[in-house]
């Protein structure tokens, strides 16, 4: 299945294996109690498509052959450590309060596939504890290496579900 972001979803025949995430190998499994979109859902107007159907071989997907055929993708950045660390401190002074500089100290944390997710909690823990100001964990999204645009989708997200859990 082809992904609104575009990426790619894979299924196949379930099994008993848990779920994994290996944001090293960029690969995430999805089992028993855990959820996946798939056609004909719809994120930010844009629908999750098929791409092409096969039949998958009996007995199922092993992952840890899988994963045995990915190569870990290692993680780097563009700046250097010198550099990473006065930003992470000048980050951190700006921030408002402790728990907004925890906040921000967890964003700086996150590694290349758990970047979207975690920041997103990120904005709802500091839109639910009233902090207006999201520019320190903006900041800190930069430097992790998210878009402005993808910050803007997940703040709009947070704030919207944050406000919806409030009205209960």
């Amino acid at each position: 299945m082809g992904t609104p972001s575009g990426g790619l979803h894979v299924y196949f025949a379930g099994s008993n294996q848990p779920t994994r995430h290996r944001p090293d190998l960029g690969l995430d499994f999805q089992s028993t109690g855990a959820y996946v979109l798939m056609p004909p859902s719809v994120i930010d107007g844009v629908c999750y498509r098929v791409l092409d159907r096969f039949r998958s071989t009996p007995g199922g997907l092993e992952w840890h052959e899988v994963e045995s055929r990915f190569p870990r993708r290692p993680y780097a950045r563009d700046i250097g450590q010198d550099r990473l660390r006065g930003l992470r401190g000048a980050l951190l002074a700006n921030a408002q309060n402790p728990s907004m500089a925890s906040l921000v100290r967890h964003v700086l944390r996150l590694r290349e596939g758990e970047r979207n997710t975690w920041f997103f909690w990120a904005v709802c823990r500091a839109t639910e504890e009233g902090n207006e100001e999201l520019e320190p964990l903006i900041q800190a999204g930069l430097t992790i290496g998210l878009t402005r645009l993808e910050m803007e989708k997940s703040i709009s997200s947070a704030i919207r579900t944050v406000g919806s859990n409030r009205a209960r």
